[in-house]
């Protein structure tokens, strides 16, 4: 599959983490980076802003800007290889970040974004970073619904692992 480049991406830029697969320059945000051939509808652009908001509001250790992208309730769930579960609220997850002596910085890759009706969901490969250090990967599962306000996050379910196929292709 061959990338296409729109515009830029919270983090990192994809050429960085693929290796030549896209150009090296730029950043695009989730809404603008699309497999080649691809275009985003307003919806989608609309469903991933937000989670450019999210991994904003992560970088800038900004509670009040995490937790704003998420309804009351909302859950966030690691899941690892064995089954094992984590659950955070939005709350907790928002007030660790204030005392990481590192900048978050997570990249996603090539998000594929479902919408029916009033209920979105995005899958992408990403890789998280404390500061510039490398730090894990996985798969992010993002569960949205529009309200009033828009597109807010009800779940984010995601894997973390030390190495993930996607990056590693040369």
């Amino acid at each position: 599959m061959r990338f296409k480049r729109t515009g830029r991406i919270t983090g990192l830029t994809i050429g960085a983490l693929l290796g030549g697969l896209a150009g090296a320059a730029g950043t695009e945000t989730l809404a603008e980076l699309t497999a080649e051939g691809e275009d985003r509808t307003e919806e989608e652009a609309a469903v991933l802003a937000v989670i450019d908001e999210l991994f904003a509001g992560m970088q800038a250790k900004d509670s009040a800007r995490v937790v704003g992208t998420m309804v009351d309730g909302a859950v966030i769930a690691r899941v690892e290889d064995d089954g094992t579960t984590r659950f955070t609220s939005p709350e907790e997850f928002a007030a660790g970040l204030a005392d990481l002596p590192f900048e978050p910085r997570e990249v996603m890759v090539l998000p594929e974004v479902r919408i029916d009706g009033a209920l979105a969901t995005v899958w992408a490969a990403y890789e998280f970073y404390r500061g510039e250090d490398y730090s894990h990967c996985g798969i992010d599962a993002f569960q949205l619904a529009k309200g009033e306000a828009g597109w807010k996050i009800l779940m984010i379910g995601y894997s973390a692992r030390a190495s993930c196929a996607i990056f590693d292709s040369p």
